[in-house]
């Protein structure tokens, strides 16, 4: 999966087949999935989704230093990540700062846990997010829902959400 997200193109779609993933990177601190191209338009973006309905699970293994499941890089722009689960992540289970016009529906996230004295735990943490979508996701024992912090976090909206 990391493979098609280093190598995806604008207007592309990587169906993603049931299962579950964990990371393949011998570094503990690396997400499953990094997202860090973009798609050059709301039209042709760059969709990560899961294939048929297949169930597919991100699994963070709740590696104390795996701090994100999934993380868009900071300027990744026009992605769409859709019926995907994420779990076990140490500190959110999808993360940013500076990624802008995301979608991100469909998606479940849940079994997030937040290190004691830290204050970017949450389900989704979309720091300085623009324009960006989260619709019908379902948050849960993740010590927080869905956050947009810092000033540059601007037109965001979560419609049909439970967190």
């Amino acid at each position: 999966m990391q493979e098609a997200a280093d190598n995806a193109s604008s207007g592309y779609t990587v169906f993603v087949r049931g299962g579950t993933y964990i990371t393949t990177s011998g570094l503990s601190d690396t997400p499953v999935l990094l997202i860090s191209r973009s798609g050059s338009d709301a039209i042709n973006r760059i969709t990560f989704q899961n294939y048929n309905n297949e169930v597919v699970i991100l699994d963070g293994e709740l590696a104390t230093t795996r701090k994100y499941v999934v993380q868009f890089a900071q300027g990744a722009v026009n992605v769409t990540l859709r019926g995907l689960t994420v779990t076990r992540s140490s500190r959110s289970g999808i993360y940013t700062t500076g990624a802008h016009n995301l979608l991100i529906e469909d998606v479940k996230v849940y079994n997030v846990t937040t290190p004691t004295g830290t204050t970017t735990g949450s389900g989704m943490f979309l720091g300085n997010c623009v324009s960006c979508v989260v619709r019908r996701a379902i948050v849960w024992d993740s010590g927080g829902g869905v956050a947009f912090p810092f000033a540059g976090a601007v037109d965001n909206l979560v419609e049909a959400s439970i967190a």
